[in-house]
């Protein structure tokens, strides 16, 4: 069933980076970090199912490819939301500018021997996977205590939190969810609908706190331009308190979105 999941992950990147190379889009660059991300979900079975240290490399490299391809995507998201927001037409351009850049540096990492190397390191690990005996075992009794303890986790994160929780406590509490719901999405194909309906409630927190942590993202990188270009600063303090209103909304919302989670019928397979 891993071994499924890396061939479809290895397929899917290698068609992510043939679509960057022609065209660095924000779709693009969204497709590729998923595919990464999910990629990377299977390999964090870790012990489990790889035998110990055989997906070290591969886990480096593919940290390195999210690396440089983050700046990219947060340039899309921060001009997005200024679109959104309404904000001025030459702060819009600036970030264009500095989007051009970054897509410009990923291109050459895109067509670099290092970046061939990741591909060939995770066809290589969809074909012959370093397993350990018990990864022959049965994938519901192997799976589940993976996805239970992985939940308990990001619960008591959300139990910690403090009525007003800081930026980084939201993240953390998003990477968790993150981690938790690519899981889930692995286990779908033994165990269905429990699976895919918890993988969809989770996505739904993830994104709620990822429009939080894109907010705090998108404030300093407003902060930092108006420090760099006066001229601009006015206008970057204009967005960013427009921007910061809505928090408060995008707040409530992850709250309303754990709720629908964390509910005994969603949660019964565990």
């Amino acid at each position: 069933m891993v071994r499924g999941v890396l061939r479809q992950s290895s397929a899917d990147f290698d068609s992510a980076l043939e679509a960057l190379r022609s065209d660095i889009s924000s779709d693009a660059v969204h497709q590729t970090r998923v595919t990464i991300r999910r990629a990377e979900s299977a390999l964090g079975l870790g012990h489990k199912v790889f035998a110990v240290g055989s997906t070290d490399t591969l886990h480096h490299e593919l940290k390195w490819m999210m690396t440089a391809i983050g700046d990219l995507r947060d340039l899309d998201v921060l001009v997005a939301r200024l679109e959104e927001l309404g904000a001025n037409d030459e702060l819009i351009a600036e970030f264009q500018r500095e989007r051009s850049e970054s897509a410009a540096r990923l291109l050459v990492l895109l067509v670099s021997d290092r970046c061939q190397r990741v591909a060939e390191r995770l066809r290589s690990a969809a074909r012959r996977p370093s397993t350990v005996p018990q990864a022959d075992d049965d994938a519901r009794r192997r799976l589940r205590p993976i996805v239970r303890q992985r939940w308990r986790k990001l619960e008591r994160a959300v139990d910690r939190l403090d009525q007003t929780p800081t930026p980084q406590q939201l993240h953390h509490v998003r990477i968790l969810a993150k981690r938790c719901r690519y899981t889930c999405e692995i286990c779908e194909i033994p165990f269905g609908a429990p699976a895919r309906t918890m993988a969809r409630r989770l996505r739904k927190v993830q994104d709620e706190l990822g429009a939080l942590h894109d907010t705090d993202v998108l404030i300093g990188r407003l902060r930092d331009i108006g420090k760099r270009e006066p001229s601009l600063a006015f206008s970057a303090g204009e967005a960013a308190g427009i921007a910061r209103a809505a928090d408060e909304s995008d707040a409530r919302r992850w709250r309303q979105a754990w709720r629908q989670l964390d509910r005994r019928e969603v949660l019964a397979w565990l």
